[in-house]
């Protein structure tokens, strides 16, 4: 509504906009940066700028803006001035689970996914009972996750705190987007 309203008021129906997500903070939940990704994913004019890796944790000002700044122009290059550039973080789109994985894909992959570390990502059964699971990147677009002790995952989420560590970047170099694979009105 504030995109649109902005839009109107200035007589520019395809305005661009930039979402800074919220960054690591911890009074912000996830469904917060969700809302913004989801905000700018489903304009067609926006980009959210993932930031959940930069900052501290009891200020939701980061004191590093360097990162924040040069992501906010790659993002800008990219969607504002329609530069042929990989300047967008990954940003889950579709799940399919069978064979006891999931194959999550991405939009924005550009050159490729890559894992940074360890852990971020969880599975859970038909009980909605969450564990750690191990990911690898599979396709340029697309991830596996699985967890031995869950037999038949049915959903996934990644970075899913108030203060997450992000291990899913695109090989552009910026981090993917906290996400999850459910309904949110399941448990």
């Amino acid at each position: 509504a504030l995109m649109r309203s902005w839009r109107d008021g200035f007589g520019e129906p395809v305005a661009s906009f930039l979402i800074v997500q919220l960054p690591n903070y911890s009074k912000t939940s996830p469904e917060i940066r969700e809302a913004q990704l989801l905000s700018a994913l489903s304009d067609g004019h926006a980009a959210a700028v993932v930031t959940a890796d930069v900052g501290e944790v009891e200020d939701i000002h980061p004191r590093n803006k360097r990162p924040v700044g040069e992501r906010l122009a790659l993002a800008a290059r990219a969607l504002c001035y329609g530069e042929n550039i990989d300047g967008l973080s990954p940003a889950y789109r579709a799940a399919v689970f069978a064979g006891g994985k999931g194959a999550l894909t991405f939009l924005h992959a550009g050159s490729g996914l890559e894992l940074r570390g360890a852990g971020g990502f969880e599975v859970c059964g038909a009980d909605y009972r969450w564990v750690p699971a191990e990911a690898r990147p599979v396709a340029p677009d697309r991830i596996e996750v699985w967890a031995p002790a869950v037999a038949s995952p049915v959903a996934a989420r990644y970075a899913w705190s108030n203060t997450p560590t992000l291990t899913l970047y695109g090989r552009n170099g910026l981090p993917a987007s906290p996400f999850r694979t459910y309904d949110p009105l399941k448990p």
